[in-house]
C-alpha cells in the first residue's frame, strides 16, 4: 500500500533515471567483500542481471533467495 500511495509521476521519473544508469564498467573496481542477493521471483532485477553484477566483482558471491521477490531483505 505504501507504493500505491506514492505520486505516479515521481515514481515513473525515478525509474526513468534508473534505467539510464549503467555502472557495469565500474564494478571490477570494487575491492571489498560483496554478497549479491537476488530474489528468485524478482521481476525488476532478474537473476541474470544479478549474476552479471557478481561476475564483474572479483571474489563476490551470488546468493539466490528462494520464493521471494524484490527488496526481500526489507
Amino acid at each position: 500500500t505504501t507504493l500505491l500511495a506514492n505520486d505516479r509521476e515521481v515514481h515513473a521519473s525515478i525509474w526513468d533515471a534508473i534505467a539510464k544508469i549503467d555502472l557495469a564498467d565500474r564494478l571490477p573496481a570494487i575491492s571489498c567483500p560483496v554478497l549479491v542477493l537476488v530474489g528468485e521471483r524478482d521481476p525488476t532485477t532478474p537473476i541474470a542481471a544479478s549474476r552479471l553484477i557478481a561476475d564483474r566483482i572479483r571474489g563476490s558471491r551470488l546468493h539466490l533467495l528462494p520464493g521471494v521477490s524484490h527488496m526481500s531483505p526489507l
